[in-house]
């Protein structure tokens, strides 16, 4: 193959998976030949150009023994992912390939400035024999360049858009036509999402809004406690857990709603968020080290200001519906970085 990319896929949906799913199909249609080493949940994937990793030793045996390519794409979610990196750097000495990471959580730049001198090390060490180093945000960038070579560090943001409007299940046309405003979300039952804030919110949301609606989208592994707590508010008929969807379902999804939602304790750069700007959908998020022009951004852990912000958003946020929407800009700044890399 001509480029071999590491790290989560979908299903579950997340900023990591989507973006490898996203820019495999794109080299694919501008003709390399892409190969994906899953790292993510699901190891149940059969797909011809897909090879599940169990292990850090399987990544590492896959890289020595099982493959063949040009061009190596790390996605790690911070500086510290040694699961990842270890195995890469080990196999690129071996084998002398070229390769290239990326990192995608916003929660890497605290990580990196809480490290030991140690660990700050032992990722210098890991980090510097990469070609490029990208970064989803500005943030991320300033921090990694006190640990390799700032040249190497480019800022390319994971988003890309290829989206068709389509009709959706009963379930879902169902739960639109019974719930106005709806509200989308997308993430994990995990406290950095946010998912409590979005159903205590609901809750506040009902004292304008009576018939107002929200859609958790994502794993559905660990939701009890917010199974718990929407029977808590007596909001289980406004509420509902959609689990995973498909990317495009999840599009649909989230273009029919009147407002997106990202309550995340941090980001680095939210795929769903510039989905949903780009949809024509009002957001309201977190303000985190960095948001899109055009998102609504409330403090975080202020609970008051998440609902007033939201109330604004719904009372004069003019919801575009969008017909056909094509954006690869960055997914081209990647290709054309790999074919920089694989002529020198």
């Amino acid at each position: 193959m001509d480029v071999a990319l590491v790290g989560s896929y979908p299903p579950p949906h997340g900023g990591q998976s989507v973006h490898i799913l996203n820019l495999s199909n794109y080299l694919r249609g501008r003709g390399l030949k892409v190969g994906v080493f899953n790292t993510g949940l699901n190891k149940e994937l059969r797909e011809d150009t897909v090879i599940n990793i169990a292990s850090s030793k399987s990544l590492l045996t896959t890289l020595l023994l099982r493959s063949h390519f040009k061009l190596l794409h790390v996605h790690v979610t911070s500086a510290e992912d040694f699961g990842k990196l270890i195995p890469v750097r080990l196999a690129a000495t071996v084998k002398r390939f070229p390769w290239l990471v990326t990192i995608h959580s916003g929660g890497s730049v605290n990580q990196m400035r809480r490290a030991s001198s140690l660990r700050r090390r032992m990722s210098h060490a890991l980090l510097a024999p990469a070609q490029n180093i990208i970064c989803v945000n500005d943030a991320i960038r300033d921090e990694l360049s006190t640990l390799v070579e700032p040249e190497t560090v480019v800022v390319i943001p994971p988003f890309s858009l290829e989206f068709c409007s389509s009709s959706l299940s009963m379930e879902f046309e169902d739960f639109f036509a019974c719930h106005a405003p709806t509200i989308s979300c997308v993430g994990l039952y995990e406290p950095a999402y946010g998912f409590d804030q979005a159903v205590r919110m609901l809750a506040r949301i009902h004292e304008v809004y009576p018939a107002a609606g929200l859609l958790l989208i994502g794993e559905l592994k660990n939701a009890e406690w917010c199974r718990k707590l929407i029977k808590d508010l007596h909001l289980e008929n406004h509420v509902k857990l959609c689990g995973n969807l498909g990317q495009q379902e999840c599009l649909s999804v989230m273009n029919r709603s009147a407002l997106f939602l990202r309550p995340t304790l941090y980001d680095g750069d939210s795929i769903s968020v510039r989905e949903a700007l780009a949809l024509g959908v009002p957001v309201v998020a977190s303000k985190t080290d960095f948001r899109p022009d055009g998102v609504s951004c409330y403090r975080i852990g202020v609970f008051e200001d998440l609902v007033s912000r939201t109330l604004e958003s719904l009372r004069t946020g003019s919801k575009v519906a969008a017909r056909s929407v094509s954006h690869h800009v960055h997914l081209e700044q990647v290709r054309r970085l790999y074919l920089s890399v694989m002529k020198s």
